[in-house]
């Protein structure tokens, strides 16, 4: 089954473009942030559904709306098309995905991913709802490259492909020192538990020290001048092509869209340039470790890596549901806040009205479901804690039986299994910090139009502008006569 690819909004009534954006992504049809905000116009009011219908159809795309009666809602859904965009709440729309036994799937700009009951769909559906359906006209719009998408940002690192270079042979210099830590620790362990203490393990120790606080010490100068550069021309830059930009790009946006956007500017520069390089390093450095492992024992370093991808595993999943309850959470809070925010503004005609119990018995029913959510999520940080202690406390202790058994066979020695059992938990905490931080990019990729918005616009031609006809024409030192004897006027 086609995946339809989730746009959340990062300001008030952009709902309308989100949804416009999933459904010509489902069709295949990859049009930028930008194209579709100049096609829709001003969102200040927000998207009607006509506007939708109407940018549709210039895409390529037959489209229909429809109102569907009370009785016929849920017969009706289970043969709605996929990507068809429901009217919600009165005031907002969403993305139907799929119905699937009793559960009803829909893709919601705010929210995100959600699933309902029959009940709860019912609760919010408005009966009006918008299909589309592909014409197969072709000449449908390729999805944008990671080079276009990302050509601001990259862009700026290639100006300074000499730090950058400076940064990878410096972290080169890294991976061979954690080596040369491993094989120093190694030999004392094995000199001690053989031979016994000597000053021959000094020396060594001071040169591998030395040498860490240098090639770290540069390796954070290094980043840090890049970063500082990167953050000059980016600001610069983009506050320049803003100025330079059309009146007309202003009129049909809000300042609120213009701030998010040079906002996103900057979260997007703090993670390419800090947690880009971080990536880099801490992926390379796992490849380096869990190399180095198998080479002492690859049945070990098998193990180490399975555990570590069965802890990260079921992290993932964990945290993609609290993320979940995290946002369900927060919709609730918000309807409860409102509630009680206009219950009190309102008191004199709640009084007047005798409307008491009815709005306690609405709020009480949100606050139930409030307090649900709230324990579920509760329980699933609690299954996390206590997940992430389990891994962290038994697999030094896995590895260290695991070594044992294999110290008695005699293919490892102490100072191997040692550095098994430390390296376990350094790749286990690196291959963490790398799913963190995709997962960051992930969502700061949702960023990325916002930006691409601004950027991608033309700037003004200082009183050069393009015309297509001429409105009116003017005659200058123009000869007329009725005839060639009659005189020249």
């Amino acid at each position: 089954m086609k995946k339809i690819k989730l746009y959340k909004q990062s300001v008030p009534n952009e709902c309308g473009i989100c949804c416009c954006k999933m459904v010509l992504n489902f069709h295949g049809i990859y049009t930028e942030y930008k194209d579709l905000r100049n096609a829709i116009g001003s969102i200040r009011d927000g998207t009607s559904i006509f506007q939708m219908k109407s940018l549709f159809e210039n895409a390529g795309l037959s489209a229909k709306i429809f109102r569907v009666s009370s009785p016929q809602i849920l017969q009706k859904v289970k043969s709605l098309k996929r990507a068809s965009i429901l009217f919600w709440d009165e005031k907002h729309f969403v993305v139907f995905d799929r119905v699937d036994k009793d559960k009803i799937f829909i893709l919601d700009p705010i929210k995100g991913k959600l699933v309902l009951s029959h009940e709860e769909f019912l609760e919010h559906f408005s009966n009006i709802y918008l299909c589309t359906k592909d014409l197969d006209k072709g000449g449908k719009k390729k999805k944008r490259s990671f080079l276009r998408t990302w050509k601001l940002f990259i862009g700026i690192l290639v100006k300074q492909k000499t730090n950058i270079f400076l940064y990878f042979i410096i972290t080169s210099m890294a991976y061979i020192l954690t080596i040369a830590n491993a094989e120093y620790t190694k030999k004392v362990i094995n000199s001690i538990s053989t031979e016994g203490a000597t000053s021959k393990i000094i020396w060594p120790f001071v040169y591998l020290a030395i040498s860490f606080v240098i090639i770290y010490s540069i390796k954070e100068w290094v980043s840090n001048k890049i970063s500082i550069e990167a953050e000059r021309e980016v600001t610069s830059s983009t506050l320049l092509k803003a100025i330079n930009l059309p009146y007309n790009f202003f009129e049909i946006r809000t300042t609120g869209e213009l701030f998010t956007s040079l906002a996103s500017i900057n979260l997007l520069k703090e993670f390419w340039v800090n947690k880009c390089f971080l990536l880099v390093f801490n992926f390379g450095l796992s490849i380096i470790l869990i190399g180095y492992l198998a080479s002492i024992s690859k049945i070990m370093a098998m193990v180490v890596l399975l555990i570590t991808l069965l802890n990260h595993g079921i992290n993932s999943i964990l945290k993609e549901k609290l993320s979940i309850l995290s946002s369900e959470e927060f919709n609730l809070q918000s309807t409860s806040n409102n509630i009680q925010i206009e219950t009190l503004s309102t008191m004199s005609l709640t009084k007047v009205l005798r409307l008491e119990e009815e709005i306690y018995s609405r709020w009480s029913w949100n606050f139930e479901k409030l307090i649900e959510v709230k324990q579920n999520k509760k329980n699933l940080l609690s299954i996390l804690s206590v997940c992430t202690l389990f891994f962290s406390t038994y697999t030094p202790i896995l590895i260290l039986v695991s070594g044992v058994y294999f110290a008695i066979n005699e293919s490892l020695n102490i100072g191997e299994i040692v550095l098994m059992q430390t390296y376990s938990l350094t790749i286990m905490n690196m291959v963490g910090s790398i799913i963190q931080i995709y997962q960051e990019y992930v969502v700061n990729s949702s960023f990325i139009d916002k930006i691409n918005d601004l950027i991608d616009q033309e700037e003004e031609n200082d009183g050069i502008k393009e015309v297509n006809h001429f409105e009116s024409f003017s005659l200058k030192n123009l000869d007329f006569c009725y005839n060639n004897l009659e005189k020249k006027l």
